[in-house]
């Protein structure tokens, strides 16, 4: 399995009322850190309707995220109070980004809050670091074949 894998720590800034809102309308409470303009929270005072296939789309609008990065949907849990959480991994052109997840947390239909570590950039070779030859040659030497 091939994976990019970045480095990452948090140094978080908590807007609320306002200056929230200032980062995503209708959002009472965010948590910004500074390697992304993707929120590593988002609390909304008024839900909006969800599309569990258009949550990328959405997202990509409200933080420019660039071309390339996208979510692909892992899993779907509902808990016992009635909210349905979605799971979704980042992926640079089609890549998994190593513990890069966001989740949704979903009311009656409507996006209420959201969480997780997502870039709105990334600058990375997702080619191939070796050739063909050279990976048949470490293949065969792998298993000791000639």
């Amino acid at each position: 399995m091939l994976f990019i894998l970045i480095s990452y720590t948090s140094n978080a800034q908590t807007y609320y009322g306002q200056k929230a809102q200032n980062i995503l309308s209708e959002s009472e409470l965010i948590r910004m850190n500074e390697r992304s303009n993707v929120p590593e929270f988002f609390r909304l005072k008024k839900s909006i309707p969800f599309v569990a296939d258009g949550f990328h789309d959405w997202l990509k609008k409200e933080f420019e995220i660039q071309a390339g990065l996208s979510l692909s949907l892992l899993k779907r849990e509902q808990d016992k109070i009635g909210l349905t959480h979605f799971r979704y991994q980042q992926l640079y052109n089609n890549i998994p980004i190593h513990g890069k997840y966001y989740y949704a947390h979903i009311q009656q239909g409507r996006l209420v809050s959201a969480n997780g570590i997502l870039f709105n950039q990334v600058t990375s070779n997702s080619g191939p670091t070796i050739n063909e030859e050279k990976a048949l040659e470490s293949a065969l030497n792998h298993v000791n074949a000639t």
